[in-house]
């Protein structure tokens, strides 16, 4: 049975048109599936963004998580930007490198920062 068919036996009393419209927009694709690589809106990043970052504390309610998901993301962007980096480096394009480069010490920085911001008790992250 498809979501479809399932979807149509369970019919509501009523229905808001503007929900319905909000529903559309955000509804899979045929298939049933969202290409991670695919292309997203602004609103749709931020709704992720969202979603994930307030969805979390109702798993794990202390600020420390959301510190540990800002260290976890820095770092992603620290391993991007080297390996962009060296492709630069590869490429023969030294100025790009650099750039690339200099980004990732940034973003190291801010690693270093958050690691001196104590955030509560339970804050094993803070030096």
């Amino acid at each position: 049975m498809s979501l479809i068919s399932k979807t149509l036996t369970a019919i509501p009393n009523s229905f808001n048109p503007k929900e319905l419209e909000r529903m559309l927009e955000n509804a899979l694709p045929e298939g049933g599936t969202v290409d991670p690589n695919g292309d997203f809106s602004e609103e749709q990043i931020i709704e992720f963004a969202d979603k994930y970052v307030s969805g979390v504390l109702q798993e794990c309610n202390t600020p420390v998580v959301h510190k540990a998901m800002i260290v976890n993301i820095v770092n992603n962007f620290i391993r991007w930007h080297v390996t962009m980096a060296e492709k630069m480096l590869d490429d023969g394009e030294m100025q790009s490198a650099a750039a690339w480069q200099r980004d990732a010490g940034k973003f190291q920085a801010i690693v270093n920062i958050l690691l001196t911001i104590n955030v509560g008790d339970d804050d094993f992250m803070t030096e």
